[in-house]
């Protein structure tokens, strides 16, 4: 537990040094601003001065609630007659925080110290604003408390949030998924349930998805809808009849023109998806700009209502209803979704994982750059399931949720998973072995929808926990050229000799 009569004096000590000294040196005590300041490094901070934050700097404020923050600046918003507002968020935190304004931030971080020696600025501009992406920090979720105060100690801010969305970049049918953190606005409408459930099934053609076994069977759809879902989904889109599926949902037509409701007036709005659990039957809504639906996976039932019958708000509407369902389906399995791209060599997966921008289609090009039979299973979305009998522990599954790079599968596959590599861009090429603990942290950070809801929490430990088992995690250091399998691939020798 944190001491609130030391924290308070600690404070005190800061404001005083920057005052008399305008700048002062901290030790960092949490993984929210990770890779770029990591647990037990050192920041100087100095006072701001005549330029303002920028877009990029991580900055030192203080929260009323956490105390000490050192953030990284998103953005600056000024409405007219209004002062100007400041959005931070921890590159590794699960949501922004709270909108500051320009007086409420001490300072600037100048300089970063790992190990006693000088790291880079970790001021990023645009770039690292802009690629300051959702990680998960698992301190509550492992039970873990928080480190003791130390001399100088500043605490990051702990994981939260009410919901997780993916944003979809529509070109065609390719999409580039990115996770960002949402909730509920004032200018929303909210979905009206009971008029909902009164709307009748919308068609008359069934279809199915079918996962590795996990099988959802779509009931109510047109025929030029089903005839999209089959040339989307290949090999994955099963027959409507037939089959037992875990989830059957009814589709119908939403009354209403749309639910989250874009704001225009402001900076750019990411994509934003919103997710609750009813304790009372553990039904599941999930609904975004054009789309409101439920589940209940203990019943295998479930309605999904869309604003529009064809066109790309439909098919990014529907994609991603059901990846929030497989995400909570492949859980129930014992395995997960997870944000990685897998590699197959010689009959084997080696999944790399991190945020976007992590580099998971620059290593996914690289890897058939430097082997031409280098299967590339997804630069997006895979399925990791425990393996069945006579298979190993940890299997990664071919799954249709992908991106960019990778191309629809032929046929549905599995692959012994080698490990999971968190990516991290750097100018030298190696591999950093995590803990248990540490490396459950960072796989959880990359599951998608599932992780901030408490009531999956011992299920998520649970699965993740399996997995790393047989499949140990590292952080794979990598620059832009296909080197970095020198490293993994010796490695992966090493652990089977």
């Amino acid at each position: 537990m944190v001491d609130d009569k030391r924290l308070n004096t600690v404070e005190d000590l800061v404001d005083e040094a920057l005052r008399r000294k305008g700048h002062v040196l901290f030790t960092i005590t949490t993984a929210s601003m990770e890779p770029a300041i990591a647990l037990g490094d050192q920041v100087e901070v100095r006072t701001l001065g005549s330029r303002g934050p920028g877009m990029g700097d991580v900055v030192l404020f203080r929260d009323p609630v956490l105390g000490l923050l050192v953030h990284r600046v998103l953005w600056h918003w000024r409405s007219p007659g209004r002062a100007t507002k400041v959005f931070t968020k921890g590159d590794a935190a699960l949501r922004r925080d709270r909108a500051l304004g320009a007086a409420e931030i001490l300072g600037r971080v100048e300089r970063v110290v790992r190990g006693g020696e000088p790291l880079a600025s970790p001021r990023g501009g645009r770039i690292l604003a802009l690629r300051s992406v959702m990680g998960l920090v698992t301190n509550r979720m492992l039970g873990r408390r928080r480190d003791p105060l130390e001399l100088e100690p500043v605490h990051g801010r702990p994981a939260g949030g009410r919901g997780v969305v993916r944003a979809v970049r529509q070109a065609g049918t390719a999409q580039s998924i990115d996770h960002r953190t949402t909730e509920v606005q004032p200018r929303d409408l909210a979905p009206a349930w009971d008029e909902l459930e009164r709307r009748p099934v919308a068609g008359t053609v069934e279809v199915g998805l079918d996962v590795s076994g996990l099988r959802v069977r779509l009931r109510g759809l047109s025929p030029e809808q089903r005839a999209w879902f089959r040339q989307r989904y290949g090999v994955f889109a099963v027959d409507g009849e037939g089959g037992l599926a875990q989830l059957e949902v009814e589709v119908g037509v939403a009354p209403q023109e749309g639910f989250l409701q874009l704001d225009r007036s402001g900076p750019a709005e990411f994509y934003r998806l919103i997710q609750e659990v009813l304790p009372e039957d553990g039904t599941t809504r999930v609904w975004s700009y054009r789309f409101a639906g439920w589940f209940r996976p203990d019943e295998g039932r479930g309605r999904v209502w869309f604003c529009d019958a064809q066109g790309v708000e439909f098919q990014s509407s529907l994609m991603n209803f059901l990846r929030v369902v497989y995400s909570t389906l492949a859980l129930r399995r014992g395995g997960f979704l997870l944000h990685s791209a897998a590699v197959v060599r010689k009959g084997r997966a080696y999944l790399l994982f991190g945020p976007s921008g992590s580099g998971k289609t620059t290593a996914s090009s690289l890897s058939k750059q430097d082997d031409a039979t280098s299967r590339v299973l997804s630069d997006d979305l895979i399925l990791v399931l425990p393996g069945g009998e006579g298979q190993a522990q940890t299997m990664a599954v071919s799954s249709p949720f992908r991106g960019w790079f990778a191309e629809l599968p032929a046929a549905q596959e599995s692959f012994p998973v080698v490990g999971f590599y968190r990516l991290v861009q750097d100018e030298r090429v190696f591999l950093e072995p995590l803990g248990t603990a540490r490396g459950t942290s960072e796989v959880i950070g990359s599951l998608p929808f599932v992780t901030d809801r408490a009531e999956y929490g011992e299920q998520i430990l649970g699965a993740v926990s399996r997995a790393l088992a047989g499949a140990p995690a590292s952080r794979l250091h990598f620059r832009k050229d296909p080197s970095f399998w020198q490293v993994l691939e010796g490695a992966a020798g090493s652990a089977d000799g």
